[in-house]
């Protein structure tokens, strides 16, 4: 769990940086930190730091930090995936953390991961597909496996996961009647 100083550090540069960027759609925001290098100082919470470097050794760097955010009474479900896919990462030994925002639960859209799908250490076939509430996105192509087998990631307000980056994982929609915002840092 992230101190509370840190969440309101995180909180206050959001909140700047949305008002300054008001063009952007919060749903998804990538690229934090290379329109701002500050957000070095919020991956250096030593909770981030021990982590990581537990997971992937003591040689890392902080490269993206994205920004999540599923409206209120949002339907779509984000379609599960894996982050290597996505990254100019080779070989991929990489970290995503996932700091909860807000407090994320079932109804309001959190994380779901499939336990052990990173063994393997391999990337799924995927599928394009896109929909007015995602976009353009990527999808492992076996959805209803990973379906069967998924589990939710509670997290409360503060809280963060760590997970591999073979991992298959998606979010649920956000049938709340709060948004659901989470950060990810990817190390």
């Amino acid at each position: 769990t992230l101190e509370n100083v840190a969440l309101k550090r995180i909180e206050r540069r959001l909140s700047k940086f949305l008002s300054d960027n008001s063009e952007l759609t919060p749903r998804y925001v990538g690229g934090l930190l290379e329109m701002d290098a500050s957000w070095i100082s919020i991956a250096r919470q030593p909770q981030i730091i021990n982590v990581v470097e537990q997971r992937i050794g003591p040689d890392f760097l902080l490269w993206e930090v994205a920004l999540f955010t599923k409206e209120a009474q949002m339907s779509d479900a984000t379609p599960w995936q894996q982050d290597g896919e996505f990254w100019p990462i080779r070989p991929l030994a990489a970290c995503p953390v996932w700091i909860a925002l807000d407090t994320c639960t079932s109804e309001s859209g959190c994380l779901r991961i499939v336990p052990e799908s990173h063994r393997t250490r391999e990337s799924f076939p995927i599928v394009l597909g896109s929909s007015e509430g995602l976009g353009e996105y990527r999808a492992i192509r076996d959805q209803s496996e990973a379906e069967a087998n998924g589990q939710d990631v509670v997290l409360r307000r503060a809280q963060f996961c760590v997970y591999d980056v073979y991992t298959v994982h998606g979010r649920r929609p956000n049938l709340s009647a709060a948004p659901s915002r989470a950060m990810a840092m990817r190390f």
